[in-house]
């Protein structure tokens, strides 16, 4: 039997809290803005992608864009680009298009497919009008819309679908400037992660770092009762 990512590292006694969650979505944005300005990039897109359905993805995503707009790192676009399983829409509550689809197929413009949210820094761009797909959808129009979009973002956040084998989330993924890879500790196997990183090395995706998704952390008991 193959291991998961979590039983490669120490046997668990607690829960992550909300605080520790909160504290890892802070941790992540600080090295997106150090990663930014390494590479001297005046505006940032970053994918955020899994190795199967289920890991988080689109709640690390949501939260990312979300936390990166109260922290006033500019203005912040979250793109659904999930066409397998689209959820953005849901969880902000807000319609499912026009979105991402409807300006790469029908060719609306981007700030048609842009919808607000509460937080006046954060902007959504759902995944669009049920009826279309990806397969309407030309590559070579992926390049200057994503140019589109960094030119009127600081920070754009991509929830990409799951990342298992060539495939259009892997076109979507190069177009970002790097993609953070998402694991579930509880069920993504050690082989299944790998296998996915070099598949993303092989298309020219490169993945900028991961986040050990549900997984539990090991404290002793004179120390637990402190959290």
């Amino acid at each position: 039997m193959q291991s998961t990512v979590e039983e490669t590292l120490p046997k668990v006694a607690k829960e992550v809290n909300e605080s520790m969650e909160a504290g890892l979505i802070d941790s992540v944005l600080m090295k997106l803005q150090s990663f930014q300005n390494d590479r001297d990039l005046g505006s940032l897109c970053v994918g955020i992608a899994s190795c199967d359905s289920g890991c988080g993805a689109t709640t690390i995503a949501a939260r990312l864009a979300a936390q990166a707009a109260m922290n006033g790192m500019g203005n912040v676009l979250l793109v659904d680009a999930n066409y397998s399983r689209p959820a953005v829409h849901r969880r902000f509550r807000v319609k499912r298009g026009p979105g991402l689809l409807d300006s790469l197929v029908k060719g609306l413009d981007v700030p048609e497919c842009i919808q607000p949210t509460d937080h006046t820094e954060l902007n959504l761009m759902t995944l669009g009008s049920k009826e279309l797909s990806t397969q309407s959808v030309s590559p070579i129009a992926l390049r200057p819309f994503f140019d589109d979009l960094r030119s009127r973002y600081q920070l754009v956040i991509v929830d990409l679908p799951v990342i298992a084998q060539a495939g259009f989330g892997l076109f979507f993924a190069s177009q970002a400037d790097g993609t953070i890879l998402v694991l579930d500790g509880k069920t993504t196997k050690t082989r299944q992660a790998k296998a996915v990183v070099e598949l993303m090395k092989e298309n020219q995706v490169p993945v900028v770092g991961a986040i050990l998704n549900k997984h539990t952390v090991v404290l002793p008991r004179w120390l637990a009762r402190w959290f």
